[in-house]
């Protein structure tokens, strides 16, 4: 599956890796807007089991830009890259403040998100919306700053979950009880990481071979810009097309085959807890 991840920075499986079936990687992560498009042209033969992120768009703007408040964006150029979730959580924040980013602001789509940030920098843009570190490259470059105002709320008139555990249904068919090992490990090495941001962020950078300052990934997840998220949130899950559909980003509303593709049971053994 295009954009999918699999899940083994989390130590899930045998050896850290995740099962496999016939010999490929069958426990994977995705973020809730890629399955929201999949689903409008295909079938899904998986199911999210867990969930794993929240959060992850920060706004921030020039140091010169002077924008402290919703209502300073107009006229301003703001930056994002056109169809990620960032720029979904950028226009419907923007309406449900009374503001609409074409008519109101001028809109810069830009590639790459590191391209973003250099946008910004050079002063090509007035402010952008991006993720963690990047935002907290900004900052410590000099050259921008995150607007508290704005940023508390981003996720207005959207959604703030992210991402996933998918498990694929033959998986769960054929080692239901691996797939159990696998959400019971991962939502105890997830608590212990979400209560020690430095070392997640050490095993993270260990783990996918990154290097650089930890600090801005650090702060983030410290001041909760992106979240450990493991619940199924049904509400929050059920607003991702909602928001797509209207938006054109998908080509119809797939909140039905979206419901039927999470699946509570490891979760509610793991946790003792019942879905709500």
């Amino acid at each position: 599956m295009a954009g999918l991840e699999p899940v083994g920075p989390y130590g899930l499986g045998a050896q850290g890796s995740s099962p496999s079936v016939g010999g490929m990687v069958a426990t994977n992560t995705a973020g809730y807007n890629n399955v929201t498009s999949i689903l409008a042209e295909q079938r899904l033969r998986a199911r999210f089991v867990g969930g794993i992120s929240a959060n992850g768009s920060v706004f921030v703007a020039r140091k010169d830009a002077d924008v402290t408040g919703w209502a300073d964006l107009r006229g301003k150029r703001i930056g994002s890259v056109r169809g990620s979730t960032q720029y979904v959580n950028l226009v419907t924040a923007m309406a449900a403040h009374g503001l609409d980013l074409n008519k109101d602001a001028g809109f810069v789509n830009i590639q790459s998100f590191n391209e973003l940030n250099l946008a910004l920098q050079r002063g090509d843009i007035d402010a952008m919306v991006t993720f963690p570190p990047n935002s907290g490259l900004a900052v410590d470059g000099g050259y921008g700053e995150i607007v508290p105002a704005i940023l508390s709320g981003l996720y207005d008139g959207s959604f703030f979950v992210a991402s996933g555990v998918l498990a694929t249904d033959t998986l769960i068919k054929e080692r239901l009880g691996d797939v159990q090992k696998v959400i019971d490990a991962y939502l105890a090495q997830g608590a212990r990481l979400d209560a020690d941001k430095g070392a997640w962020v050490r095993e993270f950078q260990q783990y996918a071979a990154a290097g650089g300052n930890p600090e801005p990934l650090t702060r983030a997840l410290e001041a909760g810009h992106v979240l450990w998220y493991p619940n199924l949130d049904a509400q929050q899950i059920r607003q991702v097309p909602r928001t797509l559909a209207p938006l054109g980003e998908i080509p119809r509303d797939t909140t039905a085959e979206l419901m039927e593709r999470l699946d509570y049971t490891f979760l509610e053994k793991a946790t003792g807890r019942t879905a709500a």
